[in-house]
């Protein structure tokens, strides 16, 4: 190591000491922000990463959309790391803190628009820096406000993309170190609520949404007290207290709707809304929460807010009596929420969508569900956050399906998925079975309805969704809603790749 150290020039010996304070991988926007600066200009970042690469001491990789990433092998590092003196590391820590604090807030900003799928890759990518950033904040005097800062602003990533127990735990070690009333810790504590609630971790879910509500009254601050309100009823709901849910959840989504920028949490509260509603058997006034959601996140261009919406609609029509509308929605709901991870919101969409299938007679494809789901909640904590009034649902829905197959054909279907992935058992358990007459008629068309090729095509042309409904004279809303189906049911994340699939295909006979 000593002997490539030599061959190194000192620019390039200095940028491998201050790359050392990456874990994992690091892109060049990153590296050039953290370790510029007293004898080393940002300008010269990359050539000198090139120049490393070169001699092997860097290692080049690719990363989220088409970038390039870059990485010390761990004895690379600590050797890097040994020429930091201990004043220089600790400020190079607290800049790469603050850069992945920005970059954290930037994404829960963001969040509420068309690029979440983006961002969901790029914030995964920093997995191990956050990590660090954290463990610093938790592990250095005069910190941890800034790491309330990066665990709170991370709300997207623990609750959307599967990360419910990491998250839970980074909040739980911070909030301990610091009560000093701020609004970092506020929104750390509603944020933490949520992470609780999913868990049916529901004391603790109740006493720190009170403890944001206390903070807000603190500050006068009216956000953090609608976000206080939110989680509130969340476990109210939770706990059976459907009345009391439902005042605090409306009460918090009339004061979001007012601000000037919505994002996800404030819709979660009109979510949240449609929930109570349905375990109220007011699933007219559940059905105009959903559609008010489903408005709102197309406007936005927005997906992971939107799959509640559809689960909302979902139950509310499972309620009514209405399982195949049900049915239709719990399953583009799945396809959005599989391609983030979301675990509880998979298990909560599966779990109406089995009852959907009891519903509809249909007690295999339940029974290979409630297989998945299983092992799903182990992953979350406990199923449906422990609610009663859902566990019910779920157990007579289970006794139905059980009682139609009977026992050794119940437990075969609940084997088929055994094993496969989460996601993987889900695909399988909810895929349609094709049928062979129409594949037979329409070869190019795979798994789409004929309307569904028609919007597929116009997607291919360019053609936006408003110009794809005047086209097809029919609403926006529906075109909308076509190409939601049409990327879940080819399982792709763009409008590209439906180009690239219509590319590909043969020509149609004539």
């Amino acid at each position: 190591m000593d002997w490539s150290h030599e061959l190194c020039s000192a620019e390039e010996r200095l940028l491998w000491s201050r790359m050392s304070v990456f874990a994992g991988g690091v892109d060049l926007a990153a590296a050039e922000d953290v370790c510029s600066g007293s004898g080393l200009g940002a300008e010269a970042v990359l050539e000198l990463m090139a120049a490393l690469v070169d001699k092997s001491i860097l290692t080049r990789e690719p990363g989220p959309a088409g970038t390039t990433r870059y990485r010390l092998l761990a004895t690379v590092r600590e050797y890097g790391r040994s020429l930091l003196a201990d004043d220089e590391r600790a400020q190079l820590r607290r800049r790469h803190r603050d850069h992945y604090l920005a970059l954290a807030e930037q994404g829960a900003r963001e969040w509420f628009g068309p690029d979440q799928l983006a961002w969901r890759a790029r914030i995964s990518a920093e997995h191990d820096n956050l990590r660090a950033a954290l463990e610093f904040c938790a592990t250095q005097p005069g910190q941890v406000q800034e790491g309330l800062r990066l665990a709170g602003g991370l709300w997207f990533y623990w609750t959307a993309c599967g990360l419910i127990a990491e998250g839970r735990q980074w909040l739980d070690r911070l909030l301990a170190l610091d009560t000093s009333p701020t609004a970092p810790r506020a929104t750390a504590l509603w944020v933490c609520s949520w992470l609780a609630s999913h868990q049916g971790d529901l004391e603790r879910g109740r006493a720190t949404a009170e403890g944001c509500s206390a903070v807000a009254e603190h500050l006068k601050d009216a956000g953090l007290a609608a976000f206080g309100l939110h989680l509130r009823g969340v476990d109210a709901m939770a706990e059976g207290h459907l009345e009391e849910a439902s005042s605090l959840t409306t009460r918090a989504w009339s004061y979001h709707r007012t601000r000037p920028k919505i994002t996800s949490p404030m819709v979660m509260s009109l979510v949240q809304s449609g929930l109570v509603a349905c375990l109220r058997g007011e699933t007219d006034r559940a059905t105009a929460y959903a559609q008010e959601c489903l408005q709102l996140t197309a406007k936005a261009g927005e997906l992971w807010t939107r799959s509640w919406g559809l689960v909302v609609r979902g139950l509310a029509s499972w309620m009514r009596g209405d399982a195949d509308d049900a049915v239709v929605h719990l399953r583009t709901s799945i396809g959005i929420k599989s391609r983030f991870n979301d675990l509880f919101g998979l298990g909560m969409a599966a779990e109406v969508l089995a009852w959907s299938h009891v519903s509809r007679g249909e007690h295999a494809r339940a029974a290979r569900l409630f297989g998945v789901l299983d092992r799903l909640w182990q992953l979350v904590g406990v199923p449906l956050m422990g609610a009663q009034q859902l566990l019910e649902y779920r157990s007579r829905a289970e006794e139905r399906a059980r009682a139609a197959l009977g026992d050794s054909a119940f437990g075969k279907a609940v084997a088929e998925t055994a094993n496969l992935s989460i996601l993987e058992g889900l695909a399988a358990a909810v895929r349609e079975k094709p049928q062979p007459s129409v594949a037979a008629r329409k070869p190019r068309q795979g798994p789409l309805t004929r309307r569904e090729f028609q919007v597929a095509e116009a997607i291919a042309q360019g053609l936006s969704n408003k110009e794809i409904a005047a086209r097809l004279v029919i609403s926006q809303r529906t075109a909308e809603a076509h190409v939601e189906h049409i990327l879940t049911k080819l399982d792709f994340g763009s409008r590209t790749q439906v180009a690239a699939w219509i590319a590909g295909l043969p020509e149609a006979a004539t």
